[in-house]
């Protein structure tokens, strides 16, 4: 998509490093973690330009809360559209904690596409709009 409508693209993996709630300190490699989300990424850029993406292709991985790191991100690039699938997240998670494409999509303050696991892209065809009418700016006619 991001080639399609001539856009960069950022491929941003946010990692949560496990805390521990023993007694005994659990010790975490999260430089391991951070150098495997990277390694990651990266396969999925080559993927990407193997299958003949054109699109400027950057990567980010960072071990920080979801939401807040998804926010600041967006924050700081003004992104044209957030697009995210739910894929890896199980049922029970889900019941329990949300998904995090659920909580974006209730929260976060630009543009967002949600994917299914399974789905492709094949060309933009029909864009539809949700919107609940509350916080709307004015519209002046000119």
């Amino acid at each position: 998509m991001a080639a399609t409508i001539h856009a960069d693209l950022l491929l941003l993996h946010v990692y949560s490093v496990p805390a521990s709630y023993t007694e005994i300190p659990a010790i975490f490699d999260t430089a391991a973690m951070k150098k495997n989300a990277e390694y990651l990424l990266e396969e999925i850029k080559a993927h990407l330009i193997k299958r003949g993406c054109t699109a400027v292709i950057k990567t980010s991985a960072r071990p920080e809360d979801f939401f807040n790191e998804l926010q600041s991100v967006c924050e700081n690039i003004h992104p044209y559209v957030v697009v995210m699938g739910s894929q890896g997240t199980s049922a029970s998670e889900r019941f329990f904690f949300g998904s995090h494409a659920a909580y974006a999509v209730k929260h976060l303050d630009c543009p967002l596409i949600t994917v299914p696991a399974k789905a492709y892209f094949s060309a933009i065809k029909k864009i539809g709009l949700a919107c609940d009418f509350s916080n709307l700016a004015p519209c002046h006619a000119y």
